[in-house]
């Protein structure tokens, strides 16, 4: 009797691992080709907007509906660097004296100033100039595309383990220097 419940025990354990395994991997495998396919799109939607010196309403929406066909939500994060010139000016006893130099420094918009300009609250066609986030050559540009859910590989593992798995997420990042200024 003994010898019956441990080959039924074993039988079962074996069932389960020929599920399990197999549908673990294909889960695995899918969550890879989603996180190329996200890290592909933003950094096409980058370099695109490095390209063009400006970011478009076209071009984020499009950036957006390539995002959601994976069936994941995601949070995605703008960040442009502008390039600033300071002059320097030294004290002296009779005021302020321009030393002919100028320091460089960076200011940061955040994506709620850039999607602000894409979509104000006052309607515009989406042909018109006002619509276009403009860059200078020489800013910096970096986009960051988040998951905000859990993909089916991590919902599978915490099932399994009873416990989230670290990193189940999805994370794409892509950016660099702005190469030409809008006209």
């Amino acid at each position: 009797m003994d010898d019956a419940l441990w080959k039924l025990a074993g039988f079962l354990l074996a069932a389960i691992l020929l599920f399990t395994v197999p549908t673990m991997a294909l889960l695995e495998r899918q969550d890879d080709v989603t996180r190329s396919l996200v890290q592909a799109e933003a950094s096409r939607f980058a370099d695109t907007a490095r390209d063009m010196g400006s970011i478009s309403p076209r071009l984020y929406d499009q950036f957006t509906e390539r995002l959601s066909a994976t069936g994941l939500r995601y949070d995605i994060k703008i960040r442009h660097q502008k390039r600033s010139w300071i002059p320097v000016y030294a004290t002296t006893g009779s005021g302020l004296l321009f030393t002919g130099t100028y320091d460089q420094s960076r200011v940061t918009d955040s994506e709620q100033s850039v999607l602000g300009v894409l979509y104000p609250s006052s309607p515009a066609s989406e042909e018109e100039a006002s619509r276009q986030y403009r860059m200078h050559a020489g800013d910096l540009l970096f986009v960051e595309v988040e998951s905000r859910g859990e993909t089916m590989a991590g919902a599978f593992h915490r099932m399994l383990f009873f416990g989230s798995s670290p990193g189940s997420g999805i994370l794409a990042r892509a950016g660099g220097m702005v190469r030409n200024e809008a006209d």
